[in-house]
């Protein structure tokens, strides 16, 4: 079973039946709604993952924001706090049901990257 965690359900349904297409039908894929902006919603997905055995955990969530600077409701910058808090939450609340072997990959993008990673960046409000 592959758990898929989305922000939008409808464009995540999407994204399900092109898998399916592209696979098989037989393709087992579970949705769970989560938006990582929100580290509450990342504790829920915490909770609705309980008991669940866990092989591959691959963190894929990402934006980039370049400005303005903008605080989560949790107080985070926007950027990090989707980018890496909410991924490391998630891995954190689920270590204890990683299988034996199992793998946790961080996926990163190319705005990590020049010439993005050249943008000036102030963490005085961090």
């Amino acid at each position: 079973m592959v758990y898929m965690v989305v922000r939008d359900m409808e464009r995540g349904q999407r994204a399900v039946q092109a898998i399916k297409a592209d696979v098989g039908p037989s393709v087992k894929l579970h949705l769970l709604q989560a938006d990582f902006e929100h580290m509450s919603q990342v504790q829920a997905l915490i909770a609705q993952l309980r008991g669940i055995r866990i092989d591959i955990l691959v963190n894929n969530a990402g934006v980039w924001y370049p400005g303005p600077f903008r605080l989560t409701s949790d107080g985070l910058e926007q950027t990090l706090a989707i980018n890496f808090f909410s991924s490391a939450l998630l891995t954190l609340g689920v270590l204890d049901q990683l299988a034996p072997g199992a793998r946790v990959v961080f996926m990163s993008s190319p705005g990590e990257a020049p010439p993005f990673s050249k943008v000036e960046c102030s963490f005085k409000n961090i």
